[in-house]
């Protein structure tokens, strides 16, 4: 609410029943005069939740799997196929691969059965093995919307970490031991290459790294870098939808210090990470734009992202991951020109550890900060996330084009069978283009490649690829391009046959 963020309700179970499934399904989107939505009444709910993102399981792929933790041996068990009433801490029964492609058609059709409104199905939540992607996604190609794929660049018991500990850590998401955008990539690419022609997407519903240890440093204020980093690592993919683990943890009653939680149940206080949560949803924008650091040193250094916002003020979020230099930079920008106007607001490690200010005061705004129509400069502070807002100049010409022409987009979207038209903003006719491209990034047709008007022109997309043919329903880019340059993106959901 603070971020002014639509809330979005999801629901992600494990059952070992589809008629159980189908019956939360109708409890949360059915009438009341249905079995479950009338228990839903009772309870003081007449309207229908209408959830409409659903996943079924989690991370079944580390069923039976064993980790190594604070001196023991912890088996994960699933109690795959054991009525609930009968589970017990010495369950040994899994679920590999083939037999939960088995299910999950069955517990699809369950959940579509029981709901008035369309669903996003998650048919499979993955720790990490890409060998069940090709079994479940390949048999269940037709029914999945989603795959869901969790990224911990870090999985192990540190009972004492140093300064070498952390730098390995805030490093990870670049060095590995799992660099996180060849990760999205071949993961997004399996699910691709399983299926079937059908636009199923990738998205990334558990992200963080996992030092388990008792340390209030990386918990309260470190883990907010490696957050940050993630962020725009996943801006950078593609990836249209990521959540971090997890929002809140512990509780009054509880002893032991809360790891993982970017709100500290103990003492309900935010965390670094909550307060990078917030610049990024309420300071960022939607269209990315190419963003370069060259003090990057291999992920412990200084790490850029760039995007454009509906306003047109183009949003950096810089973070700096040493943990003892600043570094004084410059900032150039190319194709976008400014009135000089640089707004700066930082988060850094200047409070105590204790709560409520786990490490940070949170969101500081440090002024504003004169430069040129393309270059800045600025200093960021050790161990620091930054956002950097800069005002554009709609006047400036010369050399390129404004960034008023990021701001193409498509009416209507989502669109139906019958297409949609880009409305696109120039300030001098110029030749120019626009493509569409798939996710895969594959161009798919070319709208337009002549000359352009200056003012706003409304050019038509029926929906078809080349050759005529319909598009498949899914997410396409739109890319405008003048001359040599690529200026704009927007984004638009065909929906054959309307909703």
């Amino acid at each position: 609410e603070t971020a002014g963020v639509e809330p979005v309700l999801s629901v992600n179970f494990q059952l070992n029943d589809p008629g159980k499934a189908g019956r939360m399904v109708q409890y949360c989107n059915g009438s009341i005069e249905t079995r479950m939505g009338h228990l839903r009444a009772l309870r003081g709910r007449t309207e229908p939740y209408d959830v409409t993102w659903w996943a079924i399981g989690n991370e079944p792929d580390i069923s039976a799997c064993v980790l190594p933790l604070q001196g023991y041996d912890w088996t994960l068990f699933r109690h795959y196929g054991i009525p609930f009433e009968e589970w017990s801490w010495e369950d040994s029964i899994y679920v590999d691969a083939a037999g939960f492609a088995d299910q999950v058609a069955v517990y699809i059709d369950s959940m579509r059965a029981n709901s008035p409104i369309p669903l996003e199905i998650c048919g499979l939540s993955l720790a990490g093995d890409a060998g069940w992607i090709p079994v479940v996604v390949g048999a269940n190609c037709d029914d999945i919307d989603w795959v869901d794929i969790h990224y911990y660049s870090v999985w192990e018991w540190y009972p004492d970490p140093d300064t070498a500990d952390y730098i390995d850590w805030l490093s990870s998401p670049d060095s590995g031991p799992i660099p996180l955008e060849s990760y999205f990539a071949y993961m997004s690419g399996e699910v691709e290459a399983s299926s079937g022609g059908n636009d199923i997407d990738t998205y990334v519903m558990e992200f963080n790294a996992a030092p388990l240890c008792d340390d209030a440093l990386w918990w309260n204020y470190l883990d907010g870098l490696l957050v940050a980093d993630c962020i725009g690592h996943l801006a950078r993919t593609g990836c249209g939808i990521a959540a971090v683990y997890s929002i809140y943890e512990g509780s009054p009653e509880e002893d032991d210090f809360p790891l993982f939680g970017m709100i500290r149940g103990d003492t309900l206080s935010q965390r670094c990470t909550a307060h990078v949560m917030e610049m990024c949803t309420s300071m960022l924008g939607r269209t990315v734009v190419n963003t370069v650091s060259d003090a990057v040193s291999s992920g412990y250094g200084l790490e850029a992202y760039g995007t454009v916002r509906e306003d047109g003020w183009l949003a950096l979020l810089v973070i700096n991951k040493n943990l003892t230099e600043e570094y004084e930079a410059t900032i150039d920008l190319h194709g976008f020109y400014s009135t000089g106007c640089m707004e700066v607001y930082d988060i850094t490690n200047d409070a105590p550890l204790q709560a409520p200010w786990n490490g940070t005061t949170g969101i500081v705004y440090e002024g504003s900060y004169s430069g040129g129509a393309q270059s800045f400069s600025y200093t960021f502070p050790k161990a620091s996330i930054s956002c950097l807002l800069i005002e554009p100049d709609p006047g400036g010409i010369e050399g390129g084009l404004p960034p008023a022409v990021l701001a193409i987009s498509s009416r209507p979207n989502p669109c139906s069978d019958a297409g949609c038209t880009i409305a696109v903003n120039l300030p001098v006719g110029c030749h120019a283009s626009l493509d569409v491209f798939d996710r895969s990034g594959r161009c798919v047709n070319r709208i337009w490649n002549a000359w352009l008007p200056a003012g706003e022109s409304g050019l038509s997309w029926d929906g078809s690829v080349k050759g005529g043919v319909q598009a498949a329903p899914g997410l396409y880019l739109v890319r405008l391009q003048t001359g040599n340059e690529m200026t704009g993106f927007a984004s638009c959901k065909l929906l054959i046959g309307g909703w």
